[in-house]
């Protein structure tokens, strides 16, 4: 009903029983009360109105945003840094395809998997910059305890804790979320996935780059290469870690009306919106899958086609996604920030995107490195527009001390299936289409249906979307909070 006032329009009856049938006000430990109507229904948004704490000034808003996407980079290079030696470490331990697809899908993913849900839960109720410090530490120990693997099972306990990193996304959402109102964070979302993509197009480059330095770390043999990086790598980023013990936690904002209930009544809470979350959750889960397929099966596809060096591989690697990952993701912040008075603006942009991608699952087949590269190059422009849009959607239309909950229930269905199996099933599938000269055809076959699976149920939640009250799941509900109430930063 506030929201039917706010626009200037007549108050319906569906307004009025909406506002009557609203619970009481539970407002959390970080918020005030101020209650506006909300995007889920039962939700109503709370705006914190507690002082900004050290966020004065939008450039320190902007300067915590850098450092926050710099941090996630790095964790994502972390994972990267390792693709562009993936056949000579394979080689060195002696590991097949199927055990290498392990390594860097199933051993990288199960621990994210089990401690999902309980960061996210911890997004909601505890430290935030706190718990991104951990997350990042202990990936980099990992990163460098990769550099001392001797065979398959320490291999993959070290690439495991390296694994880590891709919990700390969900943390820097929830943490911009709270720095830019949400008329802004369409624009916001940028820098956290250039943050992603960027990472890990540096960690290829940096993988030839760093090769320059190596010698001095004391390895034997022909592995003195990649044990050097992955030592020298996981040393800076420590190093990058430390301002996070001296950062601030922003003042949490837009909690509902549930703030501060058991995890069971949370879960009701997100369990009533399922014909919007559910699709969103598929297309989420089939992304995340293309996403880790590209990263982990892209290079040796095209070692094996081309025969590259891993110094060549990363540096074509790291030219193709990191320009690819900035259009994707500024051409979908951009138009979802500008059409943020249309119903979902942000589920359309990523529908369409994956229609893009289809087409360009075809780059395995092509023996010509401009068409291939070309191909590549779209694939991963529409994987991160996608990853924004569905992002972006999230932090408008679901609160604040929803959101890490249902970033953690959406993390460990995107790790099973899109980390932990979709690799495997690549190699797998090889294996049946006649082995290693097969792998073209199977990463094309896994590529292209995962792309039409999220196409499908981005098209559902847009439907069901739209076809909501204006004043339910309605982005421009969020952009009643004015960017003054966030203190100009």
């Amino acid at each position: 009903m506030a929201a039917a006032l706010i626009r200037n329009r007549p108050v319906s009856l569906n307004d009025v029983q909406h506002f009557a049938s609203a619970e009481p006000d539970l407002p959390g430990p970080w918020c005030a009360e101020q209650p506006v109507v909300g995007r889920l229904p039962e939700m109503r948004i709370t705006m914190a109105t507690a002082p900004l704490g050290g966020l004065r000034t939008r450039s320190s808003a902007v300067a915590r945003l850098a450092y926050l996407s710099t941090i996630l980079g790095s964790a994502w290079a972390a994972r990267s840094i390792f693709n562009p030696f993936q056949e000579l470490v394979r080689t060195d331990l002696g590991l097949g395809d199927v055990e290498m697809s392990l390594v860097q899908g199933a051993a990288m993913s199960v621990p994210s998997i089990l401690l999902s849900i309980v960061i996210g839960r911890l997004i909601d109720t505890r430290k935030r910059v706190m718990l991104l410090a951990l997350l990042n530490a202990v990936t980099m120990l990992g990163v460098i305890g990769t550099a001392f693997s001797q065979g398959f099972v320490s291999l993959a306990g070290y690439r495991a804790l390296s694994g880590l990193g891709m919990l700390e996304e969900v943390v820097v959402f929830s943490l911009v979320a709270d720095l830019f109102p949400p008329e802004q964070r369409g624009r916001a979302n940028i820098m956290i996935v250039v943050g992603d993509y960027a990472g890990s197009s540096l960690g290829f480059a940096l993988a030839g780059w760093l090769l320059r330095f190596v010698q001095v770390i004391p390895f034997h043999g022909n592995s003195v290469g990649w044990r050097g990086v992955q030592c020298l790598f996981g040393m800076i980023g420590l190093l990058a870690t430390l301002p996070l013990l001296t950062m601030r936690e922003p003042d949490r904002r837009e909690c509902s009306d549930v703030a501060g209930l058991a995890f069971r009544d949370s879960l009701k809470r997100l369990w009533r919106e399922r014909t919007v979350l559910g699709p969103l959750l598929a297309g989420q889960v089939a992304m995340a899958a293309v996403g880790n397929i590209v990263w982990i099966w892209a290079l040796p596809s095209l070692y094996r086609t081309f025969g590259f060096s891993p110094a060549e591989l990363g540096n074509i690697a790291a030219g193709i996604m990191a320009a690819a990952a900035l259009i994707g993701a500024f051409g979908a912040g951009l138009l979802v920030d500008h059409l943020a008075a249309m119903k979902g603006t942000s589920l359309a942009v990523a529908a369409f995107s994956c229609a893009l991608a289809i087409p360009a699952s075809l780059f395995p087949f092509s023996h010509s490195l401009p068409v291939g590269a070309a191909l590549l190059f779209l694939l991963v422009l529409a994987n991160t527009a996608t990853a924004l849009s569905c992002n972006t959607f999230g932090v408008i239309a679901i609160p604040n001390d929803l959101r890490g909950l249902w970033f953690g229930i959406s993390g460990v269905a995107a790790l099973v299936v899109g980390y932990a199996i979709a690799p495997t099933l690549v190699a797998c599938l090889s294996d049946l289409l006649g082995g290693e000269r097969a792998m073209a055809t199977a990463l094309a076959i896994a590529l292209i249906g995962a792309n039409a699976i999220a196409l499908a149920a981005y098209v559902e939640a847009y439907r069901v979307a739209i076809s909501r009250p204006a004043d339910l799941l309605a982005p421009d509900d969020a952009a009643l909070l004015s960017a003054s109430q966030y203190g100009q930063r």
